[in-house]
């Protein structure tokens, strides 16, 4: 697949995304965004070709490229630029698409009918397509590590304990978004369901699985930042009082532990999911 002719969008993950972004580094995002989906994903890092169907200066698409890339909304990697969203978006529909491919090589069942039973057929009701986000993708379920862990991420999350899972978080889709947070970012099990104990402390029902993507990508870089000198201790920078540095200071804090062995997260006993 070179790339998408549509995709789906957001608008309201997009508008809540940008909140504070001035008006001209929205508008860039949103085509940044669609140029990554047109290219299958991964959109070529070249600031002449990108500038030229943005209408702008290579000068303002590099400041827009820039502040894209430290909001945490673009990723630079190898001449190419992603979008840890659109990347999932895109790989999810392969996988659609190739079942689809192998549902239409399986032998057809009417063969055998009679003209007039095939005519019958015909006349009938074309029955309801099935939902892309009901479709059951067993490579997906294998690729998850096991149904256990996405057990564990509903219940830190707080999803689905009557018993109905919102479409947000309907597999194969969401099971292959949080699957991605240990095949992407490289987090374990443990990690990754800490990181939502802590995101969700006291906080309603998340909308999705990318309501933790941001949480995750920052304890990804911690893992992979310097390890402390003997009786170094991670402490807030001097003056920071926002919750966003008090955030960031709490999960730097749970990786280390993390990482040397002082702390495991286990299933919650008190959750109905534990144990599947």
């Amino acid at each position: 697949m070179n790339g998408l002719p549509y995709y789906k969008r957001y608008p309201r993950d997009f508008i809540e995304g940008t909140i504070g972004m001035p008006f001209e580094l929205k508008g860039a995002y949103g085509l940044v965004l669609d140029l990554i989906y047109m290219q299958g994903g991964k959109l070529p890092d070249d600031a002449r070709y990108i500038s030229g169907l943005l209408g702008c200066s290579i000068r303002a698409w590099n400041g827009y490229r820039e502040k894209l890339i430290a909001a945490g909304k673009l990723e630079a990697e190898n001449g190419f630029i992603s979008n840890f969203r659109a990347s999932f978006e895109v790989d999810n529909l392969k996988i659609i698409q190739e079942q689809k491919r192998q549902n239409g090589l399986r032998p057809k069942k009417n063969n055998s009918l009679t003209e007039a039973a095939a005519k019958h057929m015909l006349n009938q009701p074309e029955p309801e397509p099935e939902r892309e986000e009901r479709v059951v993708v067993e490579g997906a379920r294998e690729s998850a590590k096991s149904d256990a862990f996405f057990d564990r991420v509903l219940g830190a999350a707080g999803v689905g304990r009557n018993g109905r899972l919102p479409e947000r978080w309907m597999p194969p889709a969401a099971l292959l978004h949080v699957n991605r947070w240990l095949t992407d970012l490289g987090l374990t099990e443990d990690e990754a369901v800490g990181v939502i104990v802590e995101t969700q402390r006291g906080k309603a029902t998340p909308g999705g699985p990318a309501a933790f993507d941001r949480a995750m990508q920052r304890l990804a870089a911690a893992k992979k930042a310097p390890a402390m000198a003997p009786g170094e201790t991670a402490t807030p920078r001097a003056g920071a009082k926002s919750d966003r540095a008090k955030f960031d200071h709490t999960i730097t804090e749970l990786a280390d532990r993390l990482r040397t062995g002082e702390i495991t997260i286990g299933p919650d006993r008190s959750d109905p999911f534990a144990g599947r």
